[in-house]
């Protein structure tokens, strides 16, 4: 966001600095997001930015204007993720039955969130407390039922949460886009961090795009094929099924089962990154048992061949093995000499 003069806010707001000190807001005059990831351009406006920190501010009228949405039948979906609200909502009814997660006593949290839309699905679900994780977590103003945390805290919580969503955040993970630091398996660590900090048969809501196959878009975002999704999933998660506009499915049993998971753009019609199922993820109690890479590989109908990628380490001699071969061919002509093999040099 950019930073401009400080706008007054109809209820007073203030947070505690790193010191304890409390400290008073100083919201940017630009939203803290853009249109495409906000539900209504109402909420945009509403939804700024504390100018020092840059740590987005959830007020109370950010909460009125999502009730107001879904009061007038609207749905709080951002457009960039089509009927995402409404998917969480069915994947939340599915884990109730079993799960008893909506109660006084319940830890939901949610992971990476710019505007409070998940949250508030949640809320509306019947959680009485969500707390909201992130590394630049929300400054709350007047939201009693919303805590902010950092994820440095959140990492040390041990068994402590029952659910756990997560919509659109594990793809940016350790790619630097919005200010943590730069891992190439930083994905894979959060992954490892949220399976640490469920309790034993707690679940897990996430939302990531998939594609055909694997691919990272810069610093933007990675998509995930079969292959990195079952890295993701190893030892850590049953996947027990997953919600695409209104459809419910299996898990790994049922990846080719129309709406496919892993779909190309032609298929669904949506830009890729715009193709996120939420998957429904039980913490196995035991890791290797059902959910293990080998148990998920055997379910996919058509990715048995597929493994894990190769770790990243054996990366930087790919590189260098590649900047030799170019430097080697820009040697192939020298002094009007073409030569094949260049075990050295010689000149007349």
């Amino acid at each position: 966001p950019l930073i401009g003069p400080i706008m007054t806010m109809s209820t007073p707001c203030t947070y505690n600095d790193a010191a304890g000190k409390v400290v008073n807001i100083q919201p940017s005059i630009e939203s803290a997001t853009y249109v495409g990831q906000v539900a209504s351009k109402a909420l945009l406006e509403i939804l700024k930015t504390d100018i020092p920190t840059k740590r987005p501010i959830w007020t109370k009228e950010v909460v009125d204007e999502l009730d107001n949405l879904v009061a007038s039948g609207q749905t709080i979906s951002c457009p960039h993720y089509p009927h995402s609200a409404e998917d969480l909502a069915t994947a939340l009814s599915l884990i109730k039955p079993d799960i008893p997660v909506f109660n006084s006593t319940a830890n939901v949290g949610v992971v990476s969130a710019i505007s409070p839309w998940v949250e508030h699905i949640i809320r509306v679900a019947g959680a009485n407390r969500v707390i909201s994780v992130d590394y630049n977590p929300p400054i709350v103003c007047n939201i009693p039922w919303i805590e902010s945390k950092n994820v440095t805290t959140f990492s040390s919580e041990e068994g402590f949460y029952d659910l756990l969503v997560s919509f659109s955040g594990i793809e940016h993970s350790g790619l630097g886009r919005y200010g943590d630091p730069i891992n190439a398996v930083g994905d894979v660590e959060a992954m490892e961090q949220m399976y640490h900090t469920l309790r034993p048969g707690g679940v897990l809501l996430l939302g990531i795009p998939t594609f055909t196959r694997t691919y990272q878009a810069g610093i933007q975002h990675r998509l995930y094929g079969p292959d990195r999704l079952a890295w993701l999933l190893e030892n850590r998660f049953h996947f027990k099924a997953r919600v695409w506009d209104g459809h419910v499915l299996g898990g790994w049993s049922d990846v080719d089962k129309e709406p496919r998971l892993f779909a190309s753009t032609k298929e669904n019609g949506l830009v890729d990154w715009k193709n996120q199922h939420v998957l429904v993820l039980q913490k196995l109690e035991v890791k290797g048992g059902e959910g293990s890479p080998d148990a998920a590989r055997l379910a996919m109908s058509d990715c048995q061949h597929l493994q894990p990628p190769a770790p990243l380490a054996t990366y930087p001699m790919t590189i260098i093995g590649l900047l030799l071969l170019f430097l080697t061919l820009g040697m192939v002509v020298l002094k009007k000499r073409v030569v094949i093999f260049l075990p050295s040099i010689k000149s007349k």
